[in-house]
């Protein structure tokens, strides 16, 4: 999943009206047949290890709680990067920093995943 770590969080984002929360997990969960319970990465990257994980958030994310990719961060296990950047809305760390983005991930693929 990317890149949000609780949807329950995410949905306390979107939706301004807590009275409307449960109706809309209610639906969706029954539509989907899948619960938010059973969807929470932070719960789960930790038993990734010892597969790298790079995480990548920028910081005017409006689509998911700003603090999606640091929780992610630290419940996983080594090895582990985190890269945020200030000013870069959701999706958007390519587009603001294409030659940076670029070498980070080649880097970190060097790096773990041709070993």
């Amino acid at each position: 999943m990317v890149p949000g770590f609780d949807p329950q969080d995410e949905m306390d984002l979107r939706v301004p009206f807590p009275i409307m929360r449960g109706l809309i997990r209610f639906f969706a969960e029954r539509k989907t047949g899948v619960t938010l319970d059973w969807v929470r990465p932070v719960d789960d990257i930790a038993r990734i290890s010892p597969r790298p994980v790079l995480l990548i958030q920028g910081l005017a994310d409006g689509m998911v709680p700003l603090n999606s990719a640091q929780r992610l961060y630290d419940a996983a296990r080594a090895p582990r990067q985190l890269w945020e950047e200030k000013d870069v809305p959701h999706l958007n760390m390519y587009a603001y920093y294409k030659t940076r983005y670029t070498k980070r991930v080649l880097k970190f693929f060097d790096e773990y995943l041709l070993k």
